[in-house]
């Protein structure tokens, strides 16, 4: 685990009424004291986390978009941008950005 994710755990494990500051916490596991209190009180995410949310289809999901336009180039049909958005929205359930469509042309 990374030191932030045990400063964290650490000062959630604390008893009610043993309140010791995110100070000593961050100086006991050398992190910084903003990002300790930041992502303990949820404002603030780790990168990966954050990456992982702002996505608009799952690993899983990706790999079966690029199945597709495989399938389709196989089949000399070209994977134009609303042939892929529209997979995508079948796959996503949710609207598709057309600069995210982008990321997947050759």
């Amino acid at each position: 685990m990374a030191p932030i994710d045990d400063a964290i755990a650490a000062y959630n494990a604390q008893e009610p009424g043993e309140k010791l500051s995110y100070g000593q916490f961050a100086k006991m596991f050398s992190v910084s004291v903003t990002t300790l209190r930041r992502r303990q009180q949820g404002s603030q995410q780790s990168r990966t986390t954050k990456d992982l949310n702002q996505r608009a289809l799952s690993p899983q999901q990706e790999q079966a978009l690029l199945q597709h336009i495989d399938k389709l180039t196989e089949r000399r049909l070209p994977p134009i941008r609303e042939i892929m958005r529209n997979f995508a929205l079948v796959i996503a359930h949710q609207e598709i950005l057309e600069s995210w469509v982008s990321r997947f042309l050759y």
